[in-house]
């Protein structure tokens, strides 16, 4: 596989996104918070699939790592990231059963063919260069493959994704069509699909009281019309896919 490195402007924002101020801002806490959607939407899709081996591609402050874990969602748990501050917040959470936790590049994974049953890749797809590559990986090295993105790419979106002062780091917006392009030119097929939206209290944390009226019609429009519903707001779309028989681990 053809080697890439994350440019210089996204590894120095990586490498200090987890730092001093993301643990007393509030974002700690929120992305705890917004972790219980993220894990449930893996144990719901993945619940029929073998998930004894879960490796966490991009795993952050591991979050969702402690989140399965809880739920007794597996057995051994390993998890990759690419900001030293975000790993050192991991390893704090005192996760059970978690083998290993280590820094990558952002593309190769340093583990073999088939060596896991299930790699998550929550909210990490939209963050990256080059998607495909990282994709291919998980793909080498699971048996399944679970990815979450934003559906960005709508009417009302106006950010410029094109600048690296992106808060997020979202450089990538994707549609209910092209995320599923995205999945089947790795060589995938998907097995199962849905459409969500964080809970109730992870938006009225982030935008207050006016949730109480917005939330309730912003959930049934996704749940009754998704495609209609995404193509006028951020939905997240939730992927379980496996290697197409045709298609290689290389």
């Amino acid at each position: 596989m053809k080697s890439a490195s994350v440019s210089k402007p996204l590894k120095t924002f990586y490498d200090e996104y987890y730092g001093a101020d993301y643990t007393t801002d509030g974002r700690l806490d929120l992305r705890w918070l917004d972790s219980f959607d993220k894990a449930r939407n893996i144990t719901s899709l993945c619940d029929t699939v073998q998930h004894a081996r879960i490796l966490d591609i991009g795993c952050g402050d591991g979050a969702v790592l402690k989140r399965l874990s809880d739920e007794e969602f597996g057995r051994q748990f390993y998890g990759l990231e690419i900001s030293p501050t975000g790993l050192a917040l991991t390893k704090k959470r005192a996760i059970k059963n978690l083998v290993e936790c280590k820094l990558y590049d952002g593309y190769q994974i340093p583990y073999g063919d088939d060596q896991f049953d299930l790699a998550v890749l929550s909210h990490v797809v939209e963050h990256l260069e080059h998607p495909r590559m990282l994709l291919r990986e998980a793909r080498r090295v699971a048996t399944h493959v679970f990815l979450e993105v934003p559906l960005e790419d709508h009417l009302r979106q106006k950010r410029d994704y094109f600048s690296t002062d992106d808060v997020e780091g979202h450089i990538n917006p994707y549609s209910l069509k092209t995320v599923r392009w995205l999945v089947q030119t790795c060589g995938f097929e998907i097995v199962r699909q849905t459409v969500t939206i964080p809970s109730f209290e992870v938006y009225h944390r982030k935008m207050g009281a006016k949730m109480f009226f917005l939330y309730p019609p912003f959930k049934l429009a996704g749940q009754l019309v998704p495609g209609v519903a995404t193509k006028i707001f951020t939905y997240h779309c939730a992927i379980l896919c496996r290697r197409a028989p045709s298609s290689s681990r290389a």
